[in-house]
């Protein structure tokens, strides 16, 4: 009988565990969990929604340092894949519009609940309140907390959300066995901004059309929901440029973002609108036009001498970023173990027979919108399968 060991209960290692027993029953596995219960992740993820895929996803919807890795996992457990996968364990999904899928309960802990059932009913061990700090290998087999095994999964995640029990212990695991790290960074994260501006707007929240620069040299553009925190800023917009914001600031690069606070509008109908608002009420000034137009506490802060320079102000606010709110507020973790040195079929150490790894702790991180979801189990289901054959 092989065993089967598996570091870490998140979605990866579930997934993982799952779909080997699934596939081969004689399977003796045991997931080792440094928290008291699996899927604290998952729990908290969305809200504590979960928003566990999304319908559509492609390398595009990936960053890394070879995105392309991803194709074989997510040709091979597609979404209709995922959402057969939790139909037969009993969950029923809710596809919305955008392609975000959520469970139909709009309940994360429905998530959990199945994934713990069926493993419970198929057998699965789990070791709770253990971290595993160290893995041995002699004679082909694999040494894990004094119980020795045919084969280790490491679906341990990454920094983000330490609060949660995130620990980066699987890539000293990776080094050990002699595989490239690159280095961690928080991703789907706010940023953090060296001025008075943004804790003087707390509380603000507008659509936004949201550019990031990288030594000055626009690198994406984004619509979307602006957050004005006491730190800096934050919201879905964003979000979605954090990742290559983070990557960029791990680089020592410089980075900066431009605002346009009122993106429905070009440069020269907002001139032109404030303008006629002045000739119609000429003893307003421009902080009483501006009064219907913007939040009331952006206001004192994009007023200039003229409409000119105000407009202006509204739709280029520039921001230097001086780093990220950190891996405790991350949704998730960017960097990780080299895809190269992985079999991006059986998610098998390309160093180590017997040796895997999936989930967050590869270094492929998702946009935001499920996709982090979407790889996790792509890649832990591939595993499962590898996992699954005879020695």
């Amino acid at each position: 009988m092989s065993t089967i060991a598996i570091i870490g209960a998140g979605a990866a290692g579930m997934m993982a565990a799952i779909t080997a027993k699934q596939t081969n029953p004689n399977l003796h596995i045991t997931i080792f969990e440094k928290n008291d219960k699996i899927g604290k992740k998952i729990l908290a993820s969305g809200n504590g929604r979960c928003n566990i895929a999304n319908s559509t996803f492609s390398k595009e919807n990936y960053f890394g340092y070879d995105t392309s890795f991803v194709n074989y996992a997510l040709k091979q457990f597609d979404f209709k894949k995922i959402q057969n996968f939790f139909l037969n364990l009993g969950l029923l999904l809710d596809v919305k519009e955008d392609g975000k899928v959520y469970p139909l309960s709009n309940e994360a802990k429905a998530v959990v609940f199945v994934l713990e059932n069926e493993a419970k009913r198929l057998g699965i061990n789990f070791v709770f309140n253990c971290t595993v700090e160290n893995i041995a290998q002699k004679d082909a087999k694999f040494m894990v907390q004094d119980k020795i095994f045919d084969k280790v999964l490491v679906t341990t995640g990454l920094g983000a959300a330490p609060q949660l029990g995130a620990t980066q212990g699987g890539l000293d695991i990776a080094k050990k066995f002699g595989h490239t790290v690159f280095p961690t960074y928080p991703s789907l994260v706010g940023l953090e901004i060296e001025s008075s501006i943004p804790s003087r707007l707390f509380g603000v929240k507008l659509l936004s059309m949201i550019t990031l620069y990288v030594n000055d040299k626009q690198e994406e553009q984004q619509l979307g929901d602006l957050l004005f925190t006491k730190y800096g800023v934050s919201g879905f917009g964003i979000l979605d440029i954090s990742t290559a914001a983070s990557f960029a600031l791990q680089q020592h690069s410089k980075v900066s973002i431009a605002l346009n606070l009122l993106p429905t509008f070009d440069r020269k109908q907002l001139l032109n609108l404030l303008s006629a608002m002045q000739k119609k009420q000429p003893k307003k000034t421009i902080e009483k036009l501006l009064q219907g137009v913007l939040p009331q506490k952006l206001i004192p802060v994009v007023i200039g001498n003229t409409i000119k320079e105000t407009v202006n102000n509204i739709q280029n606010m520039r921001f230097e970023i001086a780093q990220t709110h950190g891996f405790k507020h991350a949704e998730v973790s960017g960097g990780g173990v080299s895809t190269s040195e992985l079999n991006d079929q059986t998610m098998q150490s390309k160093h180590v027979d017997g040796l895997y790894f999936a989930g967050e702790v590869v270094d492929i991180v998702g946009h935001r919108g499920g996709y982090n979801f979407s790889f996790a189990w792509a890649s832990a289901y591939l595993c499962g399968r590898s996992l699954a054959q005879a020695n």
